[in-house]
């Protein structure tokens, strides 16, 4: 029905953060509805998200380059049915990235 929520109602909010790593690294196991990300707001360079193997964005055309999120981007929420599903990388150790899960 029009003007009907596509959400259901959630009992579990989870959330954290995922510190800068430079090689792509998987994120913990934590089942989930949703999820929405937020590269952290002091961060100097990119964080990319994608599925295994996640590179930097480049100007390159290539099957890797990962959804790059300037600082304080959020993106989501995102139907996914595990944080796992997700890998990131980021552009410098300093950099973090944060989540917030719906169950």
């Amino acid at each position: 029905m029009a003007g009907e929520s596509q959400y259901t109602n959630f009992n579990v909010v989870v959330s954290g953060v995922q510190e800068g790593v430079t090689a792509a690294t998987q994120l913990q196991s934590i089942p989930c509805n949703l999820v929405l990300f937020t590269a952290g707001a002091t961060n100097t360079g990119n964080v990319c998200l994608g599925g295994s193997g996640v590179t930097l964005s480049t100007n390159a055309t290539n099957t890797t380059g990962g959804l790059e999120l300037d600082a304080g981007v959020t993106i989501g929420p995102l139907p996914v049915s595990n944080l796992s599903n997700f890998y990131c990388i980021c552009t410098s150790t300093a950099d973090y990235l944060t989540y917030m899960i719906l169950r």
